[in-house]
C-alpha cells in the first residue's frame, strides 16, 4: 500500500507531466498559431462539393506552411494524442435557409439572442458575462455589442474532437436548455466551432444550404388527395431540427406503406384496375456522408429500408420520449443530433419516392382504359421489387 509520501510524488509526477505536455503543445502550435490565429475563416466552396442541402455535416481546415502530403490532413485530423481544444458556441437569433458562404467563426461576440443584458452588469471593457464553473473547467459566456448574449467559449483537453464535443454536450448545451426553460424563450446555437492548435485544424458543424431553382421551369400535377404527404416534406424541408425532420419523413413512409398503400390497392380492386406494383429502390446517397449502415441499404426497396432500418433503429425512439431499454434523447445533443443526421438523407429520399410512388398508383386509377400503365421511378413495367 503506497504510503503518504509516494502519493504526494505520485501526484507531483502527475503536475509536471500535464504542464510538459502543454509546453509541448504550445511549442508546437506556435508556428501553427501565426498563421491560423483564429478569428473567422471564410470560403466560397461549390456547392456540389459540400454534400445534400439540409443535411448536417462538418467543415474542416488544415492549416500548412509547405506542401502536404494527400494523407497528412487526414492523419493530423485524426491524431489521438492528449492535446488543448478551444471551443467557441455561437447563438443567433435568425435560421438561414440558404447561406452564401462557408465560414468558421472563432468569434464569440458575433452571434445574437432575446437575451438581453444591461451593460452595467459587464465588466468594464469586456465582453464576458459570467464564468459558469462546470466539471469539465469554466466556460465564459459572452455579450455582443447590442448587449445580447452571442455564444460561449471553453478550453479542454483530448484525444479528439468527439471528447471535446462530449464536454459541449455534458456541460454547455444543457447551461443554455436551462436558460430556454428559465427565461421561456428560445435560445437557438447556430454553430459550434472547434479549434486543435497542435495540429493547426480548425473545424465546425455545418449544414450545407439549398440552391435556388427556376421557378419558370416548375411543373407538375397536383394530387389533392395527396396534399398531407405534400405538407409533410415541406414542413420537414423548412425545419432546422433534424429530429422534427426525420420524423416528417417517417410519417410519410408510415402513411404510404400502411395506409395509402392499402386504400389505393383497395380502390383498384373496386373499380376492376390492375396496379402496376413497383416499389422504387434506394439511389446512391452522397458518399461524403453515407455510413456504412445507410449504405447497406442502397438498391434495396424504401418500404424495407423504412421498415427494416429507419423504423426499428430509429423513429420510435425518436418518437416517444424514451423506450424501455434505453434513456431518452436528449435531443439538444451534438452526438444525437449527429446520428440522426446520419440517416436523413436516406429518410429525406425514401420519403420523396414515396410519394412519387403514390403519384403515380393515383395516375394508374385515373387512366381511362382498363388496364393501368406503367409504375413510378426507373423501375421496368414487369417487375416488382419487394
Amino acid at each position: 500500500m503506497a504510503t503518504r509520501e509516494q502519493k504526494k510524488k505520485a501526484r507531483r509526477e502527475k503536475r509536471l507531466a500535464q504542464e510538459n505536455n502543454r509546453k509541448k503543445d504550445r511549442k508546437d502550435a506556435g508556428s501553427v498559431r501565426a498563421v491560423l490565429g483564429p478569428g473567422t475563416i471564410q470560403a466560397q466552396l461549390p456547392r456540389k462539393t459540400l454534400g445534400p442541402p439540409g443535411i448536417p455535416s462538418e467543415l474542416h481546415v488544415v492549416a500548412f506552411q509547405q506542401a502536404m502530403a494527400p494523407d497528412d490532413g487526414p492523419a493530423r485530423i485524426n491524431d489521438d494524442r492528449e492535446r488543448e481544444f478551444r471551443v467557441v458556441v455561437q447563438l443567433q437569433t435568425l435560421i438561414p435557409l440558404a447561406a452564401q458562404n462557408a465560414s468558421i467563426s472563432f468569434d464569440p461576440t458575433a452571434g445574437s439572442s432575446l437575451l438581453k443584458v444591461p451593460r452595467y452588469e459587464l465588466p468594464k471593457g469586456g465582453s464576458v458575462l459570467v464564468a459558469v464553473q462546470t466539471p469539465a473547467g469554466v466556460v465564459r459566456l459572452h455579450v455582443n455589442n447590442k448587449n445580447e448574449v452571442s455564444g460561449a467559449e471553453f478550453t479542454c483537453r483530448g484525444r479528439s474532437r468527439a471528447q471535446a464535443l462530449a464536454i459541449y454536450d455534458q456541460h454547455v448545451a444543457p447551461v443554455f436548455d436551462h436558460i430556454s426553460y428559465k427565461y421561456d424563450v428560445p435560445v437557438n446555437v447556430a454553430s459550434i466551432a472547434w479549434f486543435d492548435s497542435l495540429n493547426g485544424v480548425m473545424g465546425m458543424n455545418f449544414i450545407p444550404s439549398y440552391a435556388e431553382v427556376d421557378a419558370s421551369q416548375l411543373s407538375g400535377r397536383y394530387v389533392e388527395e395527396l396534399r398531407a404527404f405534400y405538407g409533410l416534406y415541406r414542413e420537414a424541408l423548412g425545419n432546422p431540427s433534424v429530429f422534427y425532420q426525420f420524423l416528417c419523413h417517417c410519417k410519410i413512409l408510415e402513411g404510404a406503406f400502411r395506409w395509402k398503400v392499402p386504400q389505393l390497392y383497395k380502390l383498384a380492386r373496386e373499380r376492376g384496375v390492375e396496379l402496376k406494383a413497383a416499389t422504387p429502390k434506394v439511389p446512391q446517397l452522397d458518399s461524403m456522408n453515407t455510413t456504412a449502415a445507410v449504405a447497406a441499404y442502397q438498391g434495396k426497396s424504401i418500404e424495407n429500408a423504412f421498415t427494416g432500418f429507419l423504423e426499428d433503429e430509429f423513429r420510435d425512439a425518436v418518437a416517444h420520449f424514451k423506450t424501455d431499454d434505453e434513456n431518452p434523447i436528449e435531443v439538444t445533443s451534438y452526438m444525437a443530433t449527429g446520428r440522426i443526421g446520419n440517416v436523413l438523407e436516406l429518410a429525406r429520399v425514401c420519403a420523396r419516392l414515396a410519394i412519387e410512388m403514390l403519384e403515380a398508383y393515383i395516375s394508374q386509377l385515373n387512366q381511362p382504359a382498363p388496364t393501368a400503365g406503367i409504375g413510378p421511378t426507373e423501375t421496368p413495367p414487369t417487375e416488382t421489387v419487394s
